[in-house]
């Protein structure tokens, strides 16, 4: 099961090649799943311009809320 969790990571982040940079943050279910992100992986990544940044939350208490970085576009009414 893990080997295709791992698999299926690993294309998601090759399938997000030529997209902007993501930032990723991850909030371990149990402090027991805090390891089961691949840190080799994911700094493979970040060197590859997939990953921006990456954040593990083991105590899901860094960030307040989920928080959009701009507008992807504004609509203006009249």
């Amino acid at each position: 099961m893990r080997l295709l969790i791992r698999h299926l990571k690993r294309l998601f982040f090759n399938n997000w090649k030529g997209r902007h940079p993501m930032l990723l943050h991850t909030v371990p279910e149990t402090i027991y799943d805090s390891g089961y992100i691949d840190i080799n992986m994911i700094n493979e990544h970040k060197a590859e311009g997939v990953i921006k940044i990456y954040d593990e939350d083991i105590s899901g208490s860094i960030y307040e809320d989920f928080e959009w970085i701009r507008k992807k576009f504004q609509m203006n009414f009249i």
